[in-house]
């Protein structure tokens, strides 16, 4: 497994075009498998879960060819049961369910991995299943599901899941009848969903609304695609630059899609400056600022979750003292344990995490224990003194093309290493 040697207290300036979006490829693709066919979808990242999930594409029969981010698929016009050893590896695998059992009334799958972020359950996505008529069984390695007919129903999610929903979206657009969702997930990735379904033929209205109501139809057909920028690989790289200042542009990302992080990063003292027309960001900052008092995240369009572990970081360098929760992962808090051993003042509590920020990081090994907390570490080994090694480095390598080569345009000392090759952390 490769890790990152990381020389800290660069300024980070220049411009970067931000990858496509891991959130909403990975459902776009499961969802090809809802028609025979071919499909062209473009600016999809060349990262492990997106090979993973072409990986599961493959085993049910699919033909692919992923190059420069751009992919072909080609559905084969029946789908036979396959083994998806991926399924193991990836949580967006769940996605299956929905598409199998939308496409061919039935599902054998293994059961999903992913990220170690505390308690993920799929009891969401199993009581919304069932509503359309469906059986499902679990094992402790699987989960099987059968349905002779889906029919319409009206749900209620007791939760806002998000992958929940696309599953019920992804079963439901080849429903008998009408389907009415309520309590939604209102995320962008789910809107990029509905408009590649509408445009293989689905008929699904108020997408990023809390109720999506969706008329079945008997058949759907291929369609192309281009995914949208990645909100959260822009906002790491924005709060990178809040951290340890600088001044850059990001483009290719619709800046409606990180306007809480943007209203964050003012409140700290960054300027950041948004482009609607053109999809850029600047974000200027001279490294230090204030802390905010109290940081919550939860459901879009509030705070995502997915950029809590890369804040953390920040409210840690800043002036102030914070509290950090999280409410979509109670159990998200793995990184502060790392930041410590950089010299974080940082205390884990059963309500949130307490910060006291304007620490002087410290280079030194560290461990990458899922995606998100491993790009958080790498910006900050980009705000400490010293030199920082990151381990374990294969979960970034999940959700983000490559890191180091996105960071060095951005003027920051980073590069990969082999995980056996020896680096002197005393320089």
């Amino acid at each position: 497994m490769p890790k990152l040697v990381i020389r800290g207290k660069n300024r980070l300036a220049g411009k970067i075009t931000v990858q496509g979006s891991k959130n909403s490829s990975l459902p776009i693709i499961a969802a090809t498998l809802l028609a025979g066919g071919e499909y062209h979808i473009d600016n999809v990242p060349d990262i492990l879960d997106v090979r993973k999930m072409l990986g599961i594409l493959k085993d049910l029969g699919s033909r692919v060819d992923f190059t420069d981010s751009k992919l072909i698929i080609r559905t084969a016009d029946r789908i036979d049961s396959g083994d998806m050893p991926d399924c193991r590896k990836l949580r967006a695998s769940i996605l299956m369910m929905g598409v199998l059992m939308g496409r061919r009334g039935c599902f054998d799958m293994p059961y999903p991995g992913g990220c170690r972020l505390g308690t993920r359950p799929v009891n969401y996505h199993i009581a919304g299943l069932k509503q359309y008529g469906a059986m499902i069984e679990e094992t402790e390695s699987s989960i099987f599901g059968k349905c002779d007919s889906l029919t319409g129903c009206e749900y209620t999610f007791a939760y806002p899941s998000i992958g929940a929903l696309e599953n019920m979206i992804l079963a439901g657009v080849l429903a008998t009848g009408s389907t009415i969702l309520n309590n939604c997930a209102k995320e962008p990735e789910v809107c990029d969903l509905c408009d590649f379904l509408r445009k293989m033929g689905a008929k699904i209205y108020g997408d990023g609304t809390d109720t999506i109501v969706i008329e079945g139809v008997d058949k759907l057909t291929p369609a192309d695609y281009v995914i949208p920028g990645d909100r959260i690989v822009a906002g790491t790289y924005m709060i990178a630059c809040a951290a340890v200042g600088g001044n850059i542009l990001i483009q290719k990302i619709e800046p409606r899609r990180v306007r809480y992080l943007t209203k964050l990063l003012k409140k700290t003292g960054c300027h950041v400056f948004t482009d609607s027309v053109n999809n850029e960001i600047i974000t200027l900052a001279d490294g230090g600022g204030r802390a905010v008092p109290y940081i919550c995240a939860r459901p879009y369009p509030e705070f995502p979750t997915d950029l809590q572990p890369q804040t953390m970081v920040l409210l840690s360098v800043l002036h102030g003292s914070s509290k950090l929760k999280d409410e979509v992962f109670v159990e998200r808090y793995g990184t502060a344990k790392e930041l410590a051993k950089m010299g974080a003042d940082i205390q884990v509590e059963e309500d949130g995490v307490y910060i006291k920020g304007s620490a002087r990081l410290t280079g030194t090994t560290v461990k990458a224990g899922n995606l998100r907390q491993g790009a958080a570490l790498v910006i900050a080994a980009l705000a400490a003194d010293g030199i920082t090694i990151i381990e374990e480095c294969r979960h970034i390598m999940r959700g983000y093309e490559d890191i180091a080569r996105d960071m060095r345009r951005l003027g920051a000392d980073i590069v990969w290493k082999n995980e056996t090759e020896n680096v002197d952390i005393s320089g």
